[in-house]
C-alpha cells in the first residue's frame, strides 16, 4: 500500500510518460512525412513506400538524408 503523496507521484509520472508518448509518436509522424516528400522529390519513389511501411527502414534513410531535409 502506498501514501497519498506516492500516488500523486506515481499519477504524475506516468501522464509524463503519456505525454512523452504521444509527443514521440507527432515528431515521428512529421518526420515520415517529411522524408517521404523529399524521398519522392528526388525520385526515390520505393524508399519512400519503404520507410512508410518498415519503421526500421524510416530509422535507417532518416540517419541518411536528415541532414538534406
Amino acid at each position: 500500500m502506498c501514501n497519498f503523496s506516492t500516488a500523486i507521484a506515481m499519477k504524475t509520472m506516468q501522464e509524463g510518460r503519456d505525454e512523452g508518448r504521444v509527443e514521440g509518436r507527432e515528431n515521428y509522424v512529421f518526420d515520415l512525412r517529411a522524408l517521404r516528400m523529399y524521398l519522392k522529390s528526388i525520385g526515390k519513389y520505393d524508399d519512400a513506400e519503404r520507410a512508410a511501411d518498415r519503421p526500421e527502414c524510416f530509422a535507417e534513410l532518416w540517419e541518411k538524408y536528415k541532414d538534406k531535409i
